[in-house]
């Protein structure tokens, strides 16, 4: 799912092009204006640690992304739970001073306090557990993705995305088919799926691909950690292919159109086309992990994060020297 980090940054690049006349099929929900430095906001938060004295850095803007383990186009379920658990979760942060970006890939089971939504969406209280879970409180559009938006800014002392995008598995078979299929050495075993065997070179394609980025249970030593190397294997290939085509307006409209239908955002088509512009003119600077320990639970895996290190972490990426 590392993937679909990697297709928006791509997409957004393209739509600076084509995405103004092109807004059918999302799912909108923002206003069109840009994030503002508000001095009453949390982004003005002064944070003391270690002797030392931060305040947030209001040149960081922040978009969350996340991919949601269903399939098909969107639509709202019927109650406030869903079965679509963002498996998937990655912050972007962009510094408009130094024209730099950056990813903070967030894993899954990370154990985290997450609201729980009642009868009509309200807040019926909150529980520890996995961050996926999030999004599946909610009908499976904008509140889902606001109650993540929520666990997610928990889990970083406050520092709360300023915008989201999700999509579905879908949308991510559709993208890679597009571009021919992904070609990589296999790096695990896979005990169920005779196509993929370690060592060997293999084109992923459409049912494949996600199998390789999704499985778990069935794959190595069946950790979340394991495949999220895997993940990390795919993006970089991914990235040069997608950007290599993006070249090619023809291609990129329909590769807009292909995903729209799977995508639920808070952006209007005016930011995109505005970061769409910006982020294509800045500087890489990598992927972020959040440092823990993975247990086993009473049923599932659960990731507990180094709170000191992740600490250390926030101040680096949202805060400056007060």
């Amino acid at each position: 799912m590392l993937v679909i980090i990697l297709v928006f940054v791509g997409l957004i690049a393209a739509m600076a092009v084509s995405v103004k006349k092109r807004n059918e099929g999302l799912v909108i929900e923002g206003s069109g204006d840009s994030p503002t430095y508000d001095r009453n906001n949390p982004y003005a938060q002064i944070l003391e640690y270690e002797g030392r004295r931060y305040r947030r850095n209001e040149d960081i803007e922040t978009l969350l992304f996340m991919g949601i383990d269903d399939f098909g186009e969107i639509q709202a379920s019927e109650v406030y739970t869903n079965d679509g658990h963002a498996d998937f979760l990655m912050l972007v942060i962009m510094n408009r001073e130094t024209k730099t970006y950056s990813f903070l890939h967030i894993n899954r089971d990370i154990m985290t306090d997450v609201k729980i939504l009642g009868l009509g969406g309200k807040t019926a209280g909150s529980a520890e557990m996995q961050i996926a879970v999030s999004h599946a409180y909610g009908s499976g559009l904008e509140d889902s993705c606001r109650n993540t938006v929520d666990a997610v800014a928990g889990l970083l002392g406050g520092v709360k995305a300023d915008n989201y995008l999700s999509m579905t598995m879908d949308g991510v078979a559709k993208l890679n088919d597009l571009l021919g299929g992904i070609t990589l050495t296999v790096t695990d075993n896979f005990y169920d799926i005779p196509e993929l065997v370690k060592g060997q070179e293999v084109t992923l394609t459409g049912e494949l691909a996600l199998k390789y980025v999704r499985s778990r249970i069935n794959a190595a030593d069946g950790t979340n950690l394991n495949r999220m190397e895997r993940q990390r294997q795919y993006m970089e290939l991914f990235l040069g292919a997608l950007m290599f085509n993006l070249e090619d307006e023809d291609f990129a409209v329909k590769a807009f159109d292909s995903v729209s239908e799977y995508i639920v955002t808070d952006m209007s088509v005016d930011q995109i086309s505005d970061m769409a512009e910006r982020i294509s003119d800045y500087e890489y600077k990598g992927v972020y992990d959040i440092a823990g320990e993975a247990r086993m639970g009473e049923r599932y895996i659960e990731f507990y994060v180094d709170k000191d290190k992740l600490q250390q972490q926030i101040i680096e990426l949202f805060y400056i020297p007060a």
